[in-house]
Order: C-alpha cells, then sequence, then structure tokens
C-alpha cells in the first residue's frame, strides 16, 4: 500500500508497526519522508495535516479511550472539558493534563491509537457525568455494536454501582443524543 494512503487510513499518523501491518516497507517510507511525510520521533510518521493531538498520542505511546475516542468509535458524545482521556501501561507516563485511564479487556483498534469500543464505554461509565456516559452508551447500543448486559458484566463489585445505574437507563430505541437527553429528563 502507498505510504499516503497508509497514513490516510490510520487518521493522518502512524507508527512503524500499523503501517508495516497494511504493507508498507522500509523503502517506501525512506522514500515517503524525502517527500514530505513528517517523521516527529523515531518509528513515527505524519502526514503534514495531521492532528497535534494523534501526534502526541502516538509519540508518549497512549491509547484514546473515554469521551477521546468517542469520535473515532462514531459515537454520540456531549461537549467535553477539552482534556485528553488516554490508557498508558504506566500512569507516571502520562502527560499533565491528560485523564488516565487503567485497565483494558480487549485488543485495541489495529490502526488507530484507540481503545477498543467496550473498553472505552467501560472508562466513560467510570468516568463521566450520568448524562455523558448514557449517550455514549446508548449511542453503541442503539446501533447493535454493544449491549447493556455485556457492560454490566464487566461491572462487578461495588465500585461499579454508579456505572451499573447508567446502564439500567439505557433504552436501544433511541436515535439521536437529543432524544437520548429528552427521554432522561422527562423521566
Amino acid at each position: 500500500m502507498d505510504v499516503l494512503k497508509a497514513l490516510e487510513s490510520c487518521g493522518g499518523a502512524a507508527r512503524r508497526p500499523a503501517l508495516a501491518r497494511l504493507g508498507v516497507d522500509d523503502a517506501a517510507l525512506r522514500r515517503a519522508v524525502r517527500a514530505g511525510v513528517l517523521q516527529p520521533d523515531r518509528g513515527l510518521y505524519a502526514l503534514p495535516t495531521a492532528s497535534p493531538d494523534l501526534v502526541a498520542v502516538l509519540r508518549n505511546r497512549e491509547l484514546l479511550t473515554c469521551s477521546s475516542a468517542a469520535t473515532a468509535h462514531g459515537l454520540w458524545s456531549l461537549p467535553s472539558d477539552g482534556r485528553r482521556h488516554v490508557y498508558h501501561r504506566r500512569q507516571e507516563a502520562v502527560l499533565g493534563g491528560s485523564v488516565h485511564h487503567a485497565g483494558l479487556l480487549l485488543p485495541p483498534a489495529r490502526f488507530q491509537p484507540v481503545a477498543a469500543l467496550a473498553d472505552v464505554l467501560i472508562h466513560a461509565l467510570r468516568c463521566l457525568s450520568f448524562a455523558e456516559s448514557l449517550v455514549m452508551v446508548e449511542s453503541a447500543v442503539s446501533r447493535g455494536d454493544m449491549t447493556a448486559g455485556f457492560l454490566r458484566q464487566r461491572l462487578p463489585g461495588r465500585r461499579n454501582g454508579k456505572a451499573r445505574a447508567v446502564l439500567n437507563w439505557v433504552d436501544s430505541g433511541a436515535d439521536s443524543l437529543l432524544e437520548t437527553l429528552a427521554r432522561t429528563y422527562f423521566r
């Protein structure tokens, strides 16, 4: 695959292993760098139009999760406070100003630095407000990508009581973010 197409399919920036999985070899990467593809860090390649946030996540070897991964998974979401929600194996490695989330159940996305949908929703249920997490979960459930039962099984114990309470409000018939919020507030 062409380096530019591979980088575009990865969102504009990627590490060398992701590009190798797409069939890009080292010679093609060297030619692309000479032609204008950026190399902000060793083993990291980016288009000039790549999002600085994406490059920062890749540079620090983080995965987007919670509300920061909503767009990547096509989930409805309310406006956030602007902080980046990430997963990193070591909490101390997370850059200042970011919210660290611990633990992953499933392997992340193959070509983008984004946690799996189930992990994104579990992190949102544990981290975000009632309305913010409900909107994200209901979006995935309405599309048929997730079930409330699957999430409930992965949220045992007393520390997850708030998250399970949100799951009790999930309705699979919502067609939009506004419908979810209106139904919830009327109820």
